[in-house]
This record gives C-alpha cells, structure tokens and sequence, in this order.
C-alpha cells in the first residue's frame, strides 16, 4: 500500500477526512494506518479525529494526490461530484498550495471535460504509460 510506504520512507502522511457539519475536508496527520484509521462512508478508511493531529494550514502540506473519475492533459480533474478537492484547494488567500497530481489508468484521459469556475487542475497526471506535466 502506498501509505505504509510513504511512512516506512519517513514521510509525514496526511489524509483526508470529510466534515459532515461543514460539508468540507479536513485534513489529519496519520503515523499508524492501525490505529488511527477507521472505515467511514463509502467503506474508505479515515483518520479517526480523536487519534490523529488535525492540519490546520495546507502549506504545511507539500503534496497532494487526488481522485478523479477522468482528466483532461491541461489538468482538469473530473472529481465524484461533491467539489471536497477544489473546496479545500481554493480560497487560500494567496498560501502556498502543494503540488496536485492524480494517478490514473490512461483510459481516464479524455479530450476535454465540463469545467466550472471554482474547478482546480491538477499539475502531474500519472498513468501505467507515463507521466503527463500539465501546462500550467
């Protein structure tokens, strides 16, 4: 699992939780993917809020690897529909942002995508045939 992995190599992981009051994410440092994570909607394991330190600034995170559904070579990101990713990506008041990129399998690349105002592009698209640089 690429998690266990990012913790044996001695890096920091911070995972995502959603905030069913706010409707938005927050984000937790996890140490321990036993102990401090728990299955939660959907059956996706979450940081358990009580055992793990919540992020309260997003540029002490440097990078961040998000979901979609497809993408386009610009970066544009089709997520699942509920906006977390570009919610939490945006409005930042001029912080620092981590590098965004996406794994994906290179049938998810599409021609072009529906994009809204408020939709943040990812940076690095990797794929099982390579690794796309999106312009930016």
């Amino acid at each position: 699992m690429w998690a266990a992995q990012a913790l044996a190599d001695g890096k920091r992981l911070a995972l995502p939780r959603v905030n069913h009051h706010t409707n938005l994410l927050d984000l937790y440092w996890v140490e321990d993917l036993e102990s401090q994570l728990a299955r939660g909607l959907w059956g996706i394991r979450e940081p358990v809020v009580e055992r793990c330190e919540r992020i309260n600034s997003l540029n002490e995170v440097e990078f961040a690897l998000l979901p979609g559904v497809a993408f386009t070579r610009d970066g544009a990101r089709l997520g699942y529909g509920g906006g977390f990713y570009d919610k939490l990506l945006a409005g930042r008041g001029g912080e620092p942002r981590p590098t965004l990129a996406a794994a994906a399998f290179a049938l998810q690349i599409v021609e072009r995508i529906p994009l809204e105002a408020t939709d943040v592009k990812v940076e690095l698209i990797i794929t099982e045939q390579g690794t796309i640089a999106c312009p930016g």
